[in-house]
């Protein structure tokens, strides 16, 4: 076969391909050049995706990463009720790596003597729906990294026309026809096999679950005084989201932190370690890193309060039990689907379900999946990234809402 074509046929005619090379020079420089584009719009993908990896890790100080590893113990002052809070969540952390490692020479845990008996039990309930979980991985098809930023800084997620893009372009990727639902302890996590989600059915016990509804009652004043005509203010504190369900649970949505109590935003009761302690507890298994970071917080708030004189700051960090800076306490309130904008994507959300109810849920539109929120569930989620939501239920509802905001961490100069 000759390896050039021919410039006239064997009866002496024009060869017709002679005709046909502009365009397929035409085409293959056409070619050529949509392969450059597609090369060019790559890098500029892994650019973006470097730089968000580099954002997840500024700030990570290297001597508190260190002590993370090594399991150093963290001082702490000894009147802090944050005190036993770490040492509850140090024993959950030593437990579940003994459950999940399984082998014969791993050392036994025993329970610190600071810890009674009741507190014991409380946290092995939780060290065995976090073992559950971690043994019935859920994988989805997305990269949370690259997701994270097309979601972008400040989406709310109430923008429909913006979430069915972002659904378009990342799928869920798991083989149901609709949602999937989870009514079992599971972990969700993307295809590079990184956390998105804890789902904890059954993480508090009864016991646990009196102590928070007494202690939200107790809350009632503040929480009635929480609600606001439509168009006055946040969706969250709009009353036409409340039902009032029984008189035991009155209506309403306030925040609490111990950056604030210098404000007059007092908790107004006194605070249960074993109801406060397991989101901390929690998060020291699900992100350790941000529950170290959690700790380093309230040191620099304490150095804060003596440098800055706030008198009310060393009584509300004595009494504050949890390495999450901000409470949110909802009472008997659907939330429609939405983003909490002013955390931090790499950072875990707490949200803890109590109450008598009943068909209670929560819709994560964008991975396909629907919870079943029963009384006594924990979700750990980061509420920046993940879309979410929870319809109205029969009954009285009470959601406790752990998370870190950033403004929280700047003004205690924590990068």
């Amino acid at each position: 076969m000759p390896s050039v074509i021919p410039a006239e046929t064997l009866d002496g005619t024009e060869h017709p391909m002679l005709n046909m090379l502009p365009t397929l020079r035409e085409r293959v420089i056409s070619m050529v050049l949509e392969q450059e584009e597609a090369i060019r719009e790559k890098l500029a993908e892994v650019r973006i995706y470097n730089a968000a990896l580099d954002r997840l890790e500024q700030g990570r100080d290297p001597r508190l990463m260190q002590a993370i590893v090594r399991g150093l113990p963290v001082p702490l002052p000894e009147a802090w009720a944050l005190r036993i809070a770490h040492e509850a969540s140090d024993y959950v952390a030593k437990r579940f790596n003994h459950l999940v490692q399984n082998t014969p020479d791993y050392p036994q845990v025993i329970p610190p003597v600071t810890l009674d008996s009741h507190l014991v039990m409380a946290c092995d309930r939780l060290v065995v729906c976090l073992t559950e979980a971690f043994n019935n991985p859920i994988n989805m098809e997305i990269d949370i990294v690259w997701y994270s930023e097309h979601v972008g800084p400040m989406n709310t997620g109430q923008n429909k026309e913006k979430e069915e893009r972002l659904l378009h372009r990342f799928p869920p990727g798991h083989n149901t026809d609709g949602p999937m639902y989870l009514d079992k302890p599971a972990t969700v996590l993307d295809s590079l096999s990184r956390m998105i989600m804890w789902y904890l059915p059954g993480a508090f016990n009864e016991e646990t679950q009196k102590q928070m509804v007494v202690a939200t009652q107790l809350m009632e004043s503040q929480l009635q005084h929480s609600l606001h005509a439509e168009g006055h203010s946040s969706w969250r504190t709009n009353e036409e989201l409340f039902s009032h369900g029984s008189d035991q649970s009155p209506p309403g949505c306030i925040n609490f932190s111990p950056a604030w109590f210098q404000q007059a935003h007092n908790l107004g009761y006194d605070q249960e370690v074993s109801a406060l302690l397991k989101a901390s507890a929690a998060l020291r298994v699900m992100h350790p890193e941000q529950y170290f970071e959690g700790l380093r917080t309230f040191g620099k708030l304490d150095e804060a309060a003596c440098r800055l004189n706030l008198p009310f700051m060393p009584d509300a960090l004595e009494q504050w039990s949890s390495v999450f800076t901000v409470l949110t306490v909802i009472s008997n309130r659907e939330s429609p689907f939405h983003r909490d904008v002013k955390s931090c994507p790499q950072w875990f959300d707490i949200l803890e379900s109590v109450g008598n109810y009943e068909n209670g849920g929560m819709v994560l539109p964008g991975l396909g999946i629907e919870l079943m929120y029963y009384p006594g569930v924990m979700v750990g989620i980061s509420g920046k990234i993940i879309c979410h939501g929870v319809p109205r239920v029969d009954g009285d509802r009470i959601c406790w809402a752990w998370y870190m905001w950033d403004a929280v961490h700047e003004y205690a100069g924590i990068p």
